[in-house]
């Protein structure tokens, strides 16, 4: 993984990334027995999965990732990588 979102009954209340953990794992090894939200940064952006692609781009622009909601549930994760791929 390269980022993950971090989920608490069913919602997202923040977000990991592979590069950033292991730089503060790195800095500090204590972090190993901490829990996930001394290291969490903000939550990755949640759109419908009814968006329109333009707004999943323009989300992309500032987010690494974003979350697809579908009836209340978080279903899946777009990310700029995924994006790409698909135009």
């Amino acid at each position: 993984f390269s980022q993950l979102p971090v989920m608490e009954d069913g919602h997202s209340i923040g977000s990991l990334r592979d590069n950033r953990v292991m730089a503060a794992v790195l800095e500090d090894r204590s972090l190993l027995d901490s829990p996930v939200s001394e290291i969490m940064e903000p939550s990755f952006p949640v759109v419908p999965h009814t968006c329109d692609v333009s707004i999943a781009i323009r989300h992309l622009k500032d987010a690494r990732a974003i979350l697809i909601e579908d009836y209340g549930i978080i279903g899946g994760m777009l990310t700029r990588h995924d994006l790409v791929e698909f135009t």
